[in-house]
């Protein structure tokens, strides 16, 4: 099924503030919807697919289409499109790309399964994982040449949840780590020295149940996304699809953007919106 993947930048007041790109996406039935990093879309292969890994620049042309020894769980991108990418299978693996999608760097690390992955300001890489046993921190620091900097958080690892709570995540702001435990609901924050700075059980949002002939079902997340400037927002599904933001002060979500978007990634302070129509758009609001 082809769709084609439109990107505009849009200011909170819905006016575009940049042209509107255009993503020719191949997707196969049962791919995961797009990801997206800093203006970068790409696609995941689900479990057992032989599908490749497929980038695609912020200009909307294709950055590389490669198969990888695993099943791609999350992707990061630096400005000049070199990746890192996580991979679950035989052999737990992080591997680094280059531009081009030629393998640069592979990191096996010991007894730890990379999940979620994100760059650092200074271009380090911040890993996101599941430990075996005495395995050491969820949370761990790599340089880019795979040399592990320090191993944080020794707790139970944290894994995807099936029910409400959603999807595990990593974020980082320009001063912090974020992740969310989808066991414990929890959002929690680090300075990149590894001390805690902040941690919020997030509520589920209220849901006016308006003119709507029965109740709704019950809000779920289904995405999160932390930006530079250090403000949370989540895709949210009850009577419908919302995108909303956390406000720490008061714990309450606040609806952004239209109804019916996916949050699939961020740009910066931007977040990456994609609706489920053919074609396929995603939009970049500054909230």
């Amino acid at each position: 099924m082809k769709f084609v993947l439109a990107i505009a930048c849009i200011a909170a007041s819905g006016a575009p503030t940049a042209p509107t790109v255009v993503y020719p996406l191949d997707l196969h039935s049962g791919d995961a919807f797009p990801g997206g990093d800093r203006g970068f879309v790409f696609l995941r292969q689900g479990p057992g697919e032989d599908h490749p890994f497929v980038a695609y620049r912020p200009d909307g042309s294709l950055a590389y289409r490669v198969r990888l020894p695993g099943v791609v769980t999350d992707a990061a991108f630096e400005a000049d499109g070199s990746a890192a990418v996580a991979l679950s299978g035989t052999t737990a693996t992080l591997l680094l790309l280059n531009p081009d999608g030629r393998t640069a760097l592979k990191v096996t690390p010991t007894a730890f399964q990379p999940n979620r992955v994100a760059f650092a300001p200074d271009h380090t890489l911040w890993i996101l994982g599941s430990v075996q046993p005495e395995g050491g921190g969820i949370l761990r620091h790599f340089s880019r040449d795979g040399t592990l900097l320090s191993s944080y958080l020794n707790r139970p690892s944290i894994s995807d949840s099936t029910d409400r709570a959603g999807r595990a995540h990593l974020g980082l702001s320009r001063e912090h780590v974020g992740i969310y435990d989808p066991a414990r609901r929890e959002w929690t924050e680090l300075d990149f020295e590894g001390h805690i700075t902040g941690h919020w059980i997030l509520p589920y949002p209220e849901i006016d149940q308006g003119a709507l002939p029965e109740p709704p079902p019950a809000p779920r997340f289904q995405g999160f996304g932390f930006t530079r400037n250090g403000q949370l927002f989540a895709r949210i599904f009850g009577a419908g699809i919302t995108v909303q933001r956390f406000d720490k002060r008061t714990l309450k979500w606040q609806p952004i953007g239209e109804p019916g978007s996916f949050l699939i990634g961020v740009n910066g302070e931007s977040l990456m919106l994609a609706t489920t129509t053919v074609p396929l758009r995603v939009t970049t609001l500054l909230p």
